[in-house]
C-alpha cells in the first residue's frame, strides 16, 4: 500500500487488532504505518501501544472497535439436545469459546485450575469449551485436579455456526482470562445476555464497558478467577444479572450496524472528506 501511495498517489487506512500494535518493528512496518491516511485500532489501549511507538500519527487515528451480528445472536432457551449431550441438566454453564492452541494464552486452561474453588461454591457447575484444535496445557489441567466429569469439550461440532451458536445459549457466564493480548479481547462482549470474565489488561476493561458487561481478573490468579466466576452465577452485580440489559447494552456499542457506520466515516476520512478525527 506505502509503494501504491509512492507511485500513484493512491489512499489507503490500516486496520490494527491489539497484536498489532503491541510490538512494531523493522523500519517499513513503521513507514507504513506512518503513510497511512488513517490508522483504524481497535480500542484505546491498542491506540495508546501505537502512540507509544509512532507518536505523530495521533491525528490520523479512528476508533473502530470489532461488531457482533444482533440479528443472529440472541437470548435463547437451552437447547435440550444440547443439554442432554454434555450432561447439563441442572448445572451451572461457564463457557469459553476459543480454539484451542497451544501457542496461544486464552486462558482456558486458568479456568480448569480455578473450577475446583468455584465447585467448593457450586458444586454442580460445568465448564464447557467451545472449539477446534488441541492444546496439551487442557489435558494436563485435568489431570491435576481430576476434572475430566467437570469439563466438557463441543470442539469439532462447534465449527458448524448453528452449533456455536446453540453452545452459547446453554451458558450461564463466559470466562477468556488471558495473558497476552490477542485478537480475542475485542470479541469478549454478548450480544446473547450472558457476563463474561476477562483479563484485566489488553483493552478488555475498554471492551466489556468498564464493568457493564462483565468482570474483569488478573489471569494469573486462580482466586480471582473463580471469586468471579463464582460472583456472576451467585450473586451478580445489577448490571450483570438481567440478559435482556446485557443485550441491549452490548449492541448499542458493538452491534454491525454501528460498526458499518464507523467503516463508512473511516472511509470518507480516509479519501479527505470530512473532518480529521483529533486522536483517538
Amino acid at each position: 500500500m506505502l509503494l501504491l501511495k509512492t507511485l500513484f498517489a493512491r489512499r489507503y487506512l490500516v486496520a490494527l487488532y491489539g497484536i498489532d500494535a503491541i510490538d512494531i518493528r523493522g523500519l517499513l512496518h513503521a513507514r507504513a504505518l506512518r503513510g497511512a491516511d488513517l490508522l483504524t485500532p481497535i480500542a484505546h489501549n491498542t491506540a495508546s501501544n501505537l502512540l507509544a511507538q509512532i507518536p505523530d500519527v495521533r491525528d490520523r487515528l479512528f476508533l473502530i472497535p470489532n461488531s457482533v451480528d444482533g440479528a443472529r445472536f440472541g437470548i435463547r432457551e437451552k437447547p435440550r439436545y444440547l443439554v442432554e449431550r454434555h450432561g447439563l441438566q441442572g448445572c451451572r454453564v461457564i463457557m469459553t469459546a476459543a480454539r484451542l492452541n497451544g501457542a496461544e494464552e486464552k486462558g482456558y486452561d486458568r479456568v480448569i485450575d480455578a473450577l475446583p474453588l468455584v465447585l467448593a461454591e457450586i458444586p454442580h457447575a460445568k465448564y464447557v469449551l467451545v472449539g477446534g484444535g488441541e492444546d496439551a496445557r487442557v489435558q494436563r489441567a485435568l489431570e491435576r485436579h481430576g476434572l475430566h466429569d467437570r469439563v466438557r469439550a463441543d470442539g469439532a461440532r462447534c465449527r458448524r455456526r448453528s452449533s456455536s451458536t446453540t453452545t452459547a445459549s446453554a451458558t450461564s457466564t463466559r470466562c477468556l482470562p488471558s495473558s497476552k493480548a490477542s485478537r480475542s479481547c475485542s470479541s469478549r462482549r454478548q450480544p446473547r445476555g450472558r457476563p463474561v470474565v476477562a483479563s484485566h489488561g489488553y483493552g478488555c476493561r475498554e471492551a466489556l464497558l468498564d464493568g457493564d458487561l462483565g468482570i474483569t481478573v488478573d489471569p494469573d490468579n486462580r482466586e480471582e478467577i473463580a471469586s468471579a466466576i463464582v460472583r456472576l452465577l451467585k450473586d451478580p452485580p445489577p448490571q450483570l444479572a438481567d440478559p435482556e440489559s446485557l443485550r441491549r447494552r452490548t449492541l448499542e456499542h458493538y452491534d454491525i450496524s454501528v460498526f458499518k457506520r464507523r467503516v463508512a466515516q473511516a472511509v470518507r476520512l480516509a479519501a479527505g472528506v470530512g473532518v480529521a478525527p483529533a486522536g483517538p
